[in-house]
């Protein structure tokens, strides 16, 4: 038979295109990696929430317990921790025990490894939903839209939250792998792909709470298309496989209940205060997801912001002008899973911190992309204008990578500032310090100075309430090791009296109880560094 030779050039062009398209992503892929990679292990620890997450998987990994030996004495954690959720540890833990916990690159090789995963899979949501070319578009969003504008990070949320040890960065790997089951399982009608969709939910809960908000796009699209019968197999899969976790809760519920009491503050859902509150604060926690501040306002002029709001609006408006002439799957789930996910975010997360867009970022991405394939076919005479406004994303992206690797590059090495911190310190001696020294001296006996604030807060309901002072002391460190710039903190700047009164009894643990403090490191990242010989 005879082969048509339009037909013939149509496929040849076809199969180019999508040659094309995947070296596209190959060089999306490739530019996350120089955007990420660079000085990755130097790169400056943010805050003390990354020990406090890898410290568990240490132990895991060295004594087979997920626990926390600095809090010990605080409801049984150097047995059982409940503060995070274990899944992120896991492969931590396991990498540790391969290799050695001899630095922070590979925890932090790990999180740049979701990311680029995060990446593929995104590219295949897009694809699957749509072609090649909003799947491509979305992972380049993704990969490299500058939104942020602070000093020392690259603005773009996928590249500095892949270069440091928190668990959002996998979460996106468990959800897309959702959406893209769900899918599948929309096609098959097979009860057990929905029972998968439940069990990749449960697995993105075990990374963080936040994970399971994923199972209501699968949900909701369920309900407009009639078929409740799906939703309990995805919830069987979601209760499967967080099946373990309540086991291990059932260990120690008491240590459970209390350890939970630190976030009760985000707990509050029984009353309506507490979604009030989520949602009339909800602009001033989502500034730093953009680029903003207290201070400063979010639409900054720069071509990334713009494109960002602009193109959600103009996404919305695409899908649900289609969704209204001529419906498809693929522009309901696009116009939906965005809120689906952001909503329960907006009432349920009281502190909505700049971690959490890794969350949101791909279904923004997955919008973006369906705005710019529509301007492209669409406005086809404006085409120049479209390609000057990819060219100055590029550029202003490159920029914000190059300011990053800088910053890393000049950033002071962890591993320094430990060596100093080691050498004053004696082997046998019990010291307490910000968490964020807990790598430097996890092999010692080591206790968080945040068990001086969680014990003496008000909420634990601790009987006698001790003092911060009293806590300090009946831990009886041999050293406090504390920044300098902690203790010169003006008391009138903090939110709540009690913290004030918190730090004041340090201050005065310090003068009664411990020799005059000695610099035993100072650098631009880390401060000033002071250790205190205590009870002489």
């Amino acid at each position: 038979m005879a082969t048509n030779s339009c037909d013939g050039d149509a496929k040849i062009g076809t199969a180019k295109g999508n040659v094309n398209k995947r070296v596209l992503l190959l060089g999306c892929l490739l530019y996350y990696c120089v955007a990420t990679l660079p000085f990755i292990g130097r790169y400056k620890t943010w805050d003390s929430a990354e020990m406090m997450i890898a410290a568990p998987a240490y132990q895991f990994a060295t004594t087979g317990k997920y626990a926390s030996e600095m809090y010990q004495g605080f409801f049984n954690s150097e047995q059982h921790n409940y503060d995070h959720m274990p899944l992120y540890a896991l492969p931590l833990a396991a990498g540790w025990r391969l290799f050695g916990a001899n630095s922070l690159l590979l925890p932090r090789l790990l999180s740049f490894s979701y990311g680029l995963i995060g990446l593929a899979l995104l590219y295949r949501l897009g694809s699957q939903l749509y072609d090649a070319s909003i799947g491509l578009i979305a992972a380049a969003v993704l990969a490299g839209l500058k939104l942020g504008a602070v000093s020392g990070t690259s603005g773009i949320p996928q590249v500095d939250i892949g270069r440091i040890t928190r668990f959002d960065i996998l979460i996106p790997v468990w959800t897309l792998s959702a959406c893209l089951v769900f899918l599948h399982a929309r096609k098959t009608e097979r009860w057990h792909t929905y029972v998968a969709v439940g069990v990749l939910g449960g697995l993105a809960t075990l990374t963080h709470v936040y994970g399971a908000f994923v199972l209501v796009i699968a949900g909701l699209l369920l309900l407009w298309d009639k078929k409740p019968l799906p939703i309990l197999y995805i919830s069987f899969g979601w209760l499967l496989a967080l099946t373990p976790y309540f086991l291990y809760i059932a260990q120690d519920i008491r240590a459970y209940q209390g350890q939970m009491l630190r976030h009760a503050e985000r707990l509050g859902f029984l009353n309506l205060a507490f979604y009030q509150r989520n949602i009339t604060e909800e602009q001033y926690r989502f500034l730093a997801w953009f680029g903003g501040s207290y201070e400063s306002p979010i639409l900054w002029p720069r071509i990334g912001i713009w494109v960002f709001f602009v193109g959600i609006l103009l996404a919305n408006i695409v899908l649900l002008h289609r969704m209204c002439t001529s419906p498809t799957f693929a522009d309901r789930f696009t116009w939906l899973a965005l809120p689906a996910v952001w909503l329960p975010l907006i009432l349920l997360i009281t502190l909505k911190r700049y971690y959490y867009v890794t969350l949101l970022m791909p279904f923004f991405a997955l919008q973006i992309a369906v705005a710019a394939v529509w301007l492209w076919r669409e406005q086809q005479r404006l085409r120049w204008l479209w390609s000057l406004i990819a060219a100055l994303l590029v550029f202003e992206s490159v920029l914000g990578v190059a300011q990053n690797v800088r910053a890393a590059a000049q950033a002071t090495p962890y591993e320094t500032v430990a060596a100093e911190i080691r050498a004053a310190l004696p082997t046998a001696s019990r010291v307490m310090a910000m968490p964020i020294f807990w790598y430097a001296l996890r092999d010692r006996d080591f206790l968080s100075l945040d068990l001086a604030f969680v014990k003496s807060a008000e909420r634990f309901h601790y009987t006698p309430q001790p003092t911060a002072y009293d806590v300090i002391g009946d831990y009886a460190p041999d050293y406090l090791l504390i920044a300098q710039g902690m203790l010169n903190q003006d008391p009138t700047t903090f939110p709540r009296a009690e913290l004030a009164q918190q730090w004041a009894d340090i201050k005065r643990y310090l003068a009664t109880r411990c020799a005059a403090p000695v610099v035993v490191s100072e650098s631009a990242d880390y401060g000033i560094l002071l250790l205190a010989h205590c009870n002489l």
